[in-house]
């Protein structure tokens, strides 16, 4: 039986890839581009003509580009039986689709893909004296995930900042795009897009106008990401708080933040410090610890 299922194989090699009497109703070649961990369905129905004899005959390969190489025989098919031949990273993914190939329906299931299944899968359908079959060519990309979005550079009136995106992951080529999605509306924003090939977005002589939040969604042929970044425009003064009262004196709030040393103003109701540090804990400052004013900080 071995001798003969290889020289049917051996005869099939020769002869035309379609005869009027076998059809593979999906077309003869076809391109699947899907995410890594979805399944991936490779279709491939057919029909018998009446005067076709004998049992189907199904083989599945997974075509080498090294043309000098020979094909890797994934499944077979034939006299009501199936056999994988499949890789032990694939043979646990890889299935018919139909209890009986046999009966019209040679397609296969291949479940938690991974990007090293891309290639040109190949089904032939043999029955006396028809012959068929399709190429499918399985592109498997991961998608981006996780991007983050941070600011390079110091966010100071007039100079210059760049937004970066950097996802996690995700097979090339990655596109970025660039939204606000709250603050002032500006008409001199920069062109939110004009770096989508490494989702750098540079603000160049920033102002209050520029603060608010960005989005930058990332993505591929498979999936999309987004993550978001707050730009704050520092000036002179920065405003940290206003008066409530009977919330927290101006001894609880330095304690409760960490800060030593804090100069502050008041001007209608709002609570201000001089903005000559990177940090405000490193702000100086003069004010008496046991101050009555109550106020909170505005985060």
């Amino acid at each position: 039986m071995g001798d003969l299922w290889t020289s049917s194989w051996i005869i099939l090699g020769f002869m035309p890839a379609l005869l009027d009497s076998m059809t593979i109703l999906e077309p003869s070649t076809e391109t699947v581009v899907l995410a890594k961990g979805n399944a991936a369905t490779l279709g491939c129905t057919y029909v018998l003509d009446p005067v076709e004899i004998g049992n189907v005959f199904i083989m599945w390969y997974k075509i080498n580009p090294d043309t000098t190489e020979l094909d890797t025989v994934l499944l077979s098919y034939a006299s009501n039986y199936m056999k994988s031949y499949a890789p032990p990273s694939l043979k646990n993914r890889l299935s018919f689709t139909a209890a009986d190939p046999g009966q019209g329906d040679a397609s296969i299931l291949i479940t938690h893909l991974k990007v090293t299944d891309s290639g040109t899968y190949q089904c032939n359908v043999k029955n006396n004296p028809g012959v068929a079959s399709r190429r499918i060519t399985l592109i498997v990309e991961e998608r981006p995930r996780h991007p983050r979005c941070f600011i390079k550079g110091k966010n100071t009136k007039g100079r210059d900042v760049i937004l970066k995106c950097r996802p996690r992951g995700g097979t090339p080529p990655l596109k970025y795009k660039w939204q606000k999605i709250s603050g002032p509306l500006n008409p001199t924003t920069p062109d939110l897009n004009s770096t989508p090939v490494t989702g750098d977005l540079l603000i160049r002589n920033i102002s209050k106008a520029y603060e608010g939040a960005y989005q930058c969604t990332v993505g591929n042929k498979v999936g999309t990401a987004t993550c978001v970044v707050h730009l704050h425009v520092c000036t002179g003064e920065e405003k940290i708080g206003h008066i409530q009262p009977s919330l927290i004196k101006f001894k609880d709030f330095t304690e409760m933040f960490g800060i030593t040393n804090c100069h502050l103003t008041m001007e209608h109701g709002e609570i201000y410090a001089s903005a000559n540090a990177k940090k405000l804990s490193e702000l100086t400052c003069n004010k008496n610890e046991n101050a009555s004013v109550v106020f909170q900080r505005v985060l």
